[in-house]
């Protein structure tokens, strides 16, 4: 058999929203991002079940007003008559208004691996223990009036948030109201006695026997109490507290996340401007050594091209030479004209290797030496 915890905590004055409370009843217009809200899961909301949901106000009326009425016809004074009930306790220093209280089954652990709250025997099991641990609330406590009852299905665990107005029927009272919204008095009149050595006793007593009952409505779905601690969190006090503390861990969490996220930007900027600037300097360095390559390609070309003209510049010089060595050989030898030595092609240009070889001929029949000498040596003069 499974056991679990049963818990009945007792909230204080200023820890009752019933808008918060019954948020299923409006979901438009209830904020699940502010702070105190961010650990309910919104996709469960229409899960949760309003049990009851009455009017305050009404129920001081019924409950309150005829002793209201029977007080202020006491009252020969007008400023001591009372007009509003309900707004007078609701600004005293010392009264409540009503009380809340949270029943549970179980703590957070037993819930966390139910991963679908719809079909999980755990979590629909544990709504059906509290439906009728509420059903049986007011047979045992009618001197504790429920005005809001609503079963929570979109937290951590199910719970329920019971609401109720105390009333306390005073007897022989010489002065004030026969009725009152007194949660002490309300306890006492159901058989809970105080202890004048311990305020917390009445209260404590009445605790455990509400977690009892909780305990009986869970043993009939094979879920026995766990012996020790019933409840990490002694009221709702302390529970709104660690909620709260969650939800502020959570904004900071999204606050680091936020952050992270944004120097992981930042670093991702940066490594796409390394990236480009590398891109570029690659780019850079890609040209310049093409450049350099085509300066490389430019001064050997140019140097061929000098070499080739200097080589053609040669020729120029050395067929000038030879022309000029023909005209004195045939001027001295009577061997013809220049002309007669200069063989020419089909489209009238000079095929100087021929014209070579004859003029070669030339210098043979000139008797070479002291002749050849004589012409080379008048051509260098000119």
């Amino acid at each position: 058999m499974q056991k679990m915890t049963m818990s009945f905590s007792k909230g204080k004055k200023s820890e009752t929203s019933i808008k918060h409370n019954n948020r299923s009843l409006d979901l438009d217009k209830f904020d699940f991002e502010k702070v105190g809200h961010k650990h309910i899961k919104s996709e469960y909301t229409e899960l949760n079940e309003v049990l009851i949901h009455k009017n305050i106000k009404d129920i001081y009326e019924k409950e309150f007003g005829q002793a209201v009425k029977d007080y202020n016809a006491k009252q020969k004074r007008k400023d001591r008559k009372i007009e509003d009930y309900y707004s007078k306790v609701k600004h005293s220093k010392n009264q409540r208004t009503q009380i809340e209280f949270i029943v549970q089954v179980g703590n957070v652990d037993d819930y966390k691996n139910d991963k679908n709250r719809i079909t999980s025997s755990l979590w629909q099991d544990s709504k059906k223990i509290l439906e009728n641990y509420f059903e049986n609330f007011q047979k045992r406590n009618p001197n504790l009036l429920a005005y809001n009852a609503v079963i929570h299905m979109d937290e951590a665990t199910p719970h329920l948030h019971l609401n109720v107005v105390p009333v306390a029927h005073l007897k022989n009272v010489k002065r004030g109201l026969t009725v009152k919204p007194s949660l002490d008095r309300a306890l006492e009149e159901e058989g809970y006695q105080k202890d004048p050595k311990d305020s917390r006793s009445q209260f404590k007593a009445f605790q455990n026997a509400e977690a009892q009952a909780l305990a009986d409505e869970a043993l009939v779905f094979g879920i026995n109490r766990k012996a020790g601690i019933t409840n990490k969190l002694k009221d709702v006090h302390q529970y709104k507290q660690v909620m709260r503390a969650i939800d502020e861990l959570e904004v900071q969490k999204q606050q680091v996340d936020t952050q992270l996220q944004d120097k992981q930007a930042q670093i991702d900027n940066l490594d796409q401007r390394e990236l480009e600037v590398a891109r570029r300097e690659q780019v850079v360095a890609s040209k310049e050594a093409k450049n350099k390559n085509l300066d490389k390609e430019i001064r050997r070309k140019e140097f061929i091209l000098n070499d080739l003209d200097q080589k053609e510049q040669n020729t120029r010089d050395n067929w000038s030479q030879w022309v000029r060595t023909t005209e004195k050989l045939t001027k001295k030898r009577r061997l013809g004209t220049p002309d007669d030595y200069l063989v020419v092609g089909t489209f009238g240009t000079v095929d100087k290797e021929a014209s070579k070889r004859k003029i070669a001929n030339l210098i043979d029949l000139a008797e070479h030496g002291k002749l050849i000498k004589e012409v080379e040596a008048e051509n260098r003069q000119h």
